[in-house]
């Protein structure tokens, strides 16, 4: 489409048209109306200090900034080089550009599979982020064995927007499971800016491999090493932290013969405590003997 509005219009007429078009978000964002809040949570809303950064404390939450960052360099270097590695292996500008249609395609399809896999509760979030991010690095590795025919350029265009779909779609609700509810909005903050920092450098430094060596493969090199540095970071999270588990109130009870190791969670003042393997708690649904309980302080 955007190639068809440069053709028809120009580049002028092109942005006025996609300025058009974006402004549309604002009428879709003035529809949606906040919900009621009682009395009750405004001032909970009122009392939290807007300078607060105690949830930057949360080791899980800055692998995820840093896997998000180098993720996005490694998809902004391909939707801006992909398209020109195409034309430089004697690919039309028409077929280069719909290219990019296709990563949307496969983007938007895959992105529905994501979403309903993830609700599943034998479906583990973290381990699907990290390995589709893995996948989509070795690909783009492969780009060159791929790029010589239009049906690879077709098959690598498709696999790029499937699999990198899942960053897009899981880091929400990973942030959930990292940081508590009321430092939510703040680490999403945190995080978006670390991703519109990736896409910010990642074209840029590629567009500075190719004028310094002339070749467009070395941006996909380096967009691959992006996929697995994000990858590769986040399947560090699971070494930090530990599950919460709520408990009832008789386990609560008895937490004063427990092990006295706590730690803050969030500004809300609630702990979390380490319940040693020999407690025996009914209420604990884990596989496992390790547990961790929920008390307010």
């Amino acid at each position: 489409m955007i190639k068809f509005f440069i053709d028809k219009y120009s580049w002028r007429g092109s942005f006025l048209l996609m300025g058009g078009v974006t402004l549309n978000i604002c009428i879709f964002g003035g529809l949606m109306r906040p919900l009621q809040l009682t009395t009750d949570t405004r001032k909970r809303k009122e009392d939290v200090a807007l300078t607060d950064f105690t949830f930057l404390r949360n080791t899980k939450l800055i692998l995820l900034s840093f896997s998000c960052l180098f993720w996005a360099s490694g998809l902004g270097i391909g939707f801006v080089h992909l398209s020109a590695y195409a034309v430089a292996n004697d690919s039309s500008e028409l077929g280069a550009s719909f290219l990019i249609s296709v990563i949307g395609i496969g983007n938007t399809v895959f992105r529905l599979i994501t979403g309903m896999a993830a609700n599943h509760p034998a479906v583990d979030s973290l381990t699907v982020y990290s390995g589709t991010l893995g996948i989509v690095g070795l690909i783009s590795l492969c780009c060159p064995l791929l790029m010589v025919t239009t049906v690879g350029q077709m098959f690598y265009a498709l696999l790029f927007g499937m699999y990198t779909s899942s960053a897009v779609v899981l880091v929400a609700p990973l942030v959930v499971d990292f940081v508590a509810m009321s430092s939510l909005a703040s680490a999403l903050g945190v995080v978006n800016l670390m991703t519109g920092i990736g896409y910010l450098i990642g074209a840029p430094l590629a567009g500075w491999l190719y004028d310094t060596t002339g070749l467009y493969v070395n941006s996909f090199y380096l967009s691959g090493v992006c996929f697995l540095l994000s990858s590769a970071v986040i399947l560090a999270a699971p070494l930090f932290g530990e599950e919460k588990i709520v408990f009832t109130d008789d386990v609560k009870e008895n937490s004063q013969t427990l092990t006295k190791r706590m730690y803050d969670e969030n500004i809300n003042e609630v702990k979390y405590i380490q319940y040693p393997k020999s407690v025996k708690t009914k209420d604990c649904k884990l596989k496992h003997t390790d547990c961790v309980g929920l008390a307010t302080i």
